[in-house]
């Protein structure tokens, strides 16, 4: 092969792999819950925000993005373009953006209330009275499901989907340690009655004028939880208290391991 002809190989070589290597900026985009995302926005109207993130397309709601901060020049692999472009805005997508959306804000919810009700706690220990109530208010809000301070379908489908999908089998999982195992039917039947009893509180929560009230519903709400799973398993309260306890850990670090692999 002649000097010309193995350039000319070369420069065809380095055509096609220098965009697929080249790093694509660093575009955020910020959620309502806190959550940021880092890749590069491909594209972005009205209803859906789609970036770009390690090579593979990821779909926002509009109405769950805080923020977007834009880097410069970016180049982006011609197959994620391509997959991404080729979406169109039509309604049963941007509804499965939406809730793909809400499932990944109420992962994160409890974390964000759990820390307002530290705050909460620290804020009555200063003698910051309206500043607790605020905060334990703002807590029972962020574990209903609210959006824009409206009850919102979405995020209590999310939340159906979350119960069925985690706290399911991290329950199952939790009353086989302590050595009460029941089918995956039953415990379906104790989330849904109750996820329907914790909202009841924590609406009452929210409504209550008096601190007190507001502190002690929360952790009230938790502990009729854990009586409900001793009356329709009919353990021991002891044991459901510990399963409970259990269950409610292995939530919180499978949700912490998915954000740190960036999965939510």
């Amino acid at each position: 092969m002649s000097r010309a002809s193995v350039r000319a190989v070369v420069a065809l070589w380095l055509a096609w792999m220098l965009p697929l290597q080249a790093p694509a900026a660093a575009d955020t985009v910020r959620l309502k819950g806190g959550k940021t995302v880092d890749g590069t926005i491909v594209r972005e109207d009205a209803s859906v925000v789609v970036m770009v993130v390690s090579g593979v397309p990821q779909f926002f709601a509009r109405v769950d993005v805080e923020a977007i901060s834009r880097s410069g020049a970016r180049f982006v692999t011609p197959t994620a373009v391509h997959e991404a472009a080729a979406v169109t805005p039509a309604e049963p997508i941007e509804l499965n953006v939406r809730l793909i959306g809400r499932i990944r804000t109420r992962l994160t919810t409890f974390h964000w209330a759990l820390q307002s009700y530290r705050n909460a706690l620290r804020s009555t220990a200063a003698g910051r009275t309206r500043q607790a109530s605020a905060e334990v208010h703002l807590a029972a809000e962020g574990l209903l499901p609210l959006h824009g301070g409206r009850f919102d379908p979405f995020s209590a489908l999310a939340d159906v989907l979350i119960l069925l999908g985690l706290c399911a089998p991290t329950l199952w999982l939790a009353l086989l340690l302590v050595k009460e195992g029941r089918s995956f039917t039953r415990i379906a039947e104790l989330l849904v009655v109750g996820y329907g009893l914790a909202m009841l509180g924590m609406t009452g929560t929210r409504l209550a004028d008096l601190l007190w009230v507001g502190l002690l519903g929360i952790p009230a709400t938790f502990g009729a939880m854990g009586l409900l799973l001793a009356w329709m398993f009919n353990i021991e309260p002891r044991r459901a208290a510990l399963a409970l306890t259990l269950a409610i850990g292995l939530t919180l670090g499978t949700e912490y391991l998915l954000v740190r692999a960036h999965l939510i």
